[in-house]
C-alpha cells in the first residue's frame, strides 16, 4: 500500500503554576480546501486522507495500481482509465482478450 505523509512533529509544555495550556489543533490545508484537526476527507476518489494538526496523510484506494503484472504474462502492461471507475486498471496489449480476462480475474 502507498501512502502520501506530510508530517511535522512539535511538542510543547507550558506549566504556570501546574495549569497546562491548551491551544486548538491546527486545521490542513490541501489543494485550497481546509480540513479540520481530525477531519477524514478524500481529495479525489483514489485517495483516503485524514488530518493530524495541521498535517496530514493519505492511503491509496487503488491498490491494483501498483500491482505491476509480471513480465511473464503479461509485456508492455499499460494501466488505463476505465469509463465509470475511478481506479485504473492494468491492460496486456500483446495477449488475447480471453487471457486478459482470466489472468486479471485472479485479482478480483
Amino acid at each position: 500500500m502507498s501512502f502520501i505523509l506530510k508530517l511535522k512533529l512539535s511538542l510543547e509544555f507550558y506549566d504556570e503554576n501546574s495549569i497546562f495550556a491548551v491551544h486548538q489543533a491546527d486545521p490542513c490545508i490541501v489543494d485550497g480546501k481546509t480540513y479540520q484537526d481530525g477531519e477524514k476527507f478524500q481529495p479525489n476518489c483514489s485517495l483516503a486522507c485524514s488530518c493530524q494538526n495541521g498535517q496530514y496523510a493519505c492511503a491509496t484506494l487503488c491498490p491494483q495500481e501498483e500491482r505491476v503484472p509480471s513480465l511473464e504474462h503479461c509485456r508492455g502492461a499499460q494501466l488505463v482509465a476505465v469509463q465509470g471507475r475511478c481506479c485504473r486498471e492494468w491492460v496486456c496489449p500483446h495477449v488475447k482478450n480471453f487471457e486478459v480476462s482470466a489472468y486479471f480475474g485472479l485479482f478480483n
